[in-house]
């Protein structure tokens, strides 16, 4: 008996051996993994975005800084984070008012 590899977009043909087992659903390795991978894609990318949360206001190169701290404690991300966005508006609440001074 011959069925398809259950894996978008793959056609390949399964020879499936007659007995009393549990018939082939991939043709390859390649295919079952990469159908897993395709299953959980959406996990691993909502994972990533929460990771990356606390950084997303800050520009590219403070959050890959950030990034690279590699603190595994999300609550001293967020309070690191939290405490540099203080500073800059601190830095910018100063500005603005030697400018106005001027």
């Amino acid at each position: 008996m011959e069925t398809e590899c259950a894996r978008a977009y793959c056609h390949n043909v399964i020879q499936q051996v007659p007995g009393m087992h549990r018939q082939r659903q991939y043709c390859s390795n390649r295919c079952r993994m990469e159908a897993y991978r395709d299953r959980h894609k959406d996990e691993r990318r909502k994972v990533e975005q929460a990771k990356n949360a606390p950084f997303n206001h800050f520009g590219w190169r403070l959050s890959h800084e950030l990034k690279a701290l590699n603190l595994s404690d999300p609550d001293k991300i967020k309070r690191l984070a939290d405490a540099i966005e203080r500073e800059i508006s601190e830095q910018v609440e100063i500005r603005l008012r030697i400018q106005s001074r001027l």
